[in-house]
C-alpha cells in the first residue's frame, strides 16, 4: 500500500512539474514506487497445459483452453454466450463478466472500456470451440457457453471440484485458474518470435499480442476493400534479430528520448515498432488476404509521388522547395522511406494494387 501511495504521489508530482507548478519532484527515492509481487507466478509449459486440459473432464476443457490461450478470467467465462464467439472470423466478443456481492452473483459491465475487448480464438482452437458449441451449449444466441449443472451461472467451487485435481495432475498443485492468462502470454509470445534467437544471455524485446485480436475484429467487418497499415517496423526475422537484443522501444518526454517506460508514467509518449509477419499471419488466419507489403518510398513511387511533384511549377523556388523537402523526407532510406512500411489486407479485391506493382516484399513476411 505505502509503495502504491508513493507511485501516485510522485505521479502528481510529475504533473505539477510538467504544469510548471512546482520547480523539481522531491520523490526520488529510486524504487520506493515499486510494490513487489506477492507471490511469484510460474507460467504453465505447453506440455503441462496439455496434461491439465485432458485431466479436465470435457464440458470445462474449452474453458481452460480460453483462460489460457485468450487470456479471459474465471467471471468473463461464465457469462460467456454462444452470440459472443464469431467462430467464423475466430473471434470471441468480451463485453460482461459475473461478479460475486454479498447480495449474490451479478452480471456486470467490465470496469473500463478497455475491459470490452475482442479477442482473436488461435486457429488450433478453432475445432474445439466448434465441438463444444455443438455438444454443451443449448441452443439460442443467450446460452451460457459454460453453465453450471442447473443451467445458471458456473460457481467458483464447481470449477475448483475439477481444476485442482486436474493441476495436481499436471504435477503443477501450484497453478491457480487465475495463473493461465499469464501461461497464454508467454505461449503465444514464443509462437510469434522467430526461432534463432540467442540460446543464452540477456535479450528483450516487445510482443504485440493485442495486433492479432485487432486484425481478426477488423476482418470481421470488412465485407470487402482495402486496409492499408503505414507504420515504421520490421518482418519477424528482422524484428527478433539475434542483433537486436534490446527491441525497439522508446519513450519521449519534452523531445528526449530513452528507454523507461516507467519513468514519468501517464505524461511521457510510449512507442514501439510494429511486427508486420504478425499482423500478416493474424490476417490470414481471419480470412483476409495480404494485397502487399513494401517499403513506404517504394510504395508511393508506385503510386506517382513523382509525377505529383513534376507537375508542379519548379519554376517557383519559394512554392516548389517545401514541397519537394516533403518528398525527400517521405522517400529518403535515411528518413521515412525505408524504414516506414505499407501493409495492404483486404478482401474482394483484384491484385495488384497500383502501390505494389514494384518491389513488393510479401515474402518476407
Amino acid at each position: 500500500m505505502r509503495a502504491h501511495s508513493y507511485s501516485l504521489l510522485r505521479t502528481i508530482l510529475n504533473t505539477a512539474l510538467a504544469d510548471d507548478i512546482i520547480a523539481a519532484n522531491p520523490c526520488r527515492v529510486r524504487g520506493a514506487g515499486s510494490a513487489k509481487r506477492a507471490r511469484q507466478i510460474r507460467p504453465a509449459t505447453l506440455a503441462e497445459l496439455e496434461t491439465l486440459v485432458t485431466a479436465m473432464p470435457g464440458r470445462y476443457r474449452l474453458m481452460v483452453l480460453l483462460a489460457a490461450w485468450c487470456a479471459m478470467r474465471f467471471g468473463e467465462l461464465t457469462e460467456l454466450r454462444r452470440s459472443d464467439i464469431d467462430v467464423r472470423s475466430g473471434v470471441v466478443h468480451i463485453r460482461r463478466g459475473v461478479v460475486r456481492t454479498d447480495a449474490g452473483r451479478i452480471v456486470k459491465d467490465p470496469k473500463s472500456e478497455a475491459g470490452k475487448r475482442d479477442v482473436a480464438i488461435p486457429p488450433h482452437l478453432i475445432p474445439a470451440v466448434k465441438a463444444h458449441l455443438a455438444e454443451h451449449v443449448a441452443v439460442g444466441p443467450d446460452a451460457l457457453v459454460f453453465p453450471a449443472a442447473a443451467g445458471d451461472h458456473m460457481a467458483p467451487s464447481a470449477l475448483d471440484a475439477v481444476y485442482h485435481p486436474a493441476r495436481e495432475a499436471a504435477g503443477r498443485p501450484d497453478l491457480r485458474f487465475h495463473d493461465l492468462r499469464h501461461t497464454g502470454a508467454v505461449l503465444a509470445a514464443a509462437r510469434e518470435i522467430a526461432p534463432d534467437l540467442p540460446p543464452s544471455g540477456r535479450y528483450e524485446s516487445e510482443l504485440g499480442l493485442a495486433g492479432r485480436a485487432w486484425v481478426g475484429a477488423l476482418a470481421g467487418m470488412l465485407e470487402a476493400g482495402v486496409v492499408l497499415l503505414v507504420d515504421y517496423g520490421f518482418p519477424a526475422r528482422e524484428y527478433y534479430h539475434p542483433q537486436r537484443s534490446m527491441g525497439t522501444l522508446m519513450c519521449h518526454y519534452r523531445h528526449r528520448a530513452h528507454g523507461d517506460p516507467f519513468y514519468l508514467p501517464g505524461l511521457q509518449d510510449i512507442t514501439a515498432h510494429v511486427d508486420f509477419s504478425a499482423l500478416a499471419h493474424a490476417a490470414a488466419d481471419a480470412g483476409l488476404d495480404v494485397l502487399g507489403y513494401a517499403s513506404q518510398a517504394d510504395f508511393l513511387l508506385n503510386c506517382g509521388i513523382t509525377d505529383i511533384l513534376g507537375a508542379e511549377d519548379a519554376s517557383d523556388a519559394r512554392h516548389y522547395a517545401p514541397l519537394a523537402a516533403q518528398a525527400q523526407k517521405l522517400l529518403s532510406p535515411a528518413e521515412m522511406g525505408e524504414l516506414f512500411k505499407v501493409l495492404a489486407l483486404g478482401r474482394g479485391v483484384a491484385r495488384p494494387l497500383a502501390g505494389f506493382t514494384r518491389a513488393d516484399r510479401s515474402h518476407t513476411l
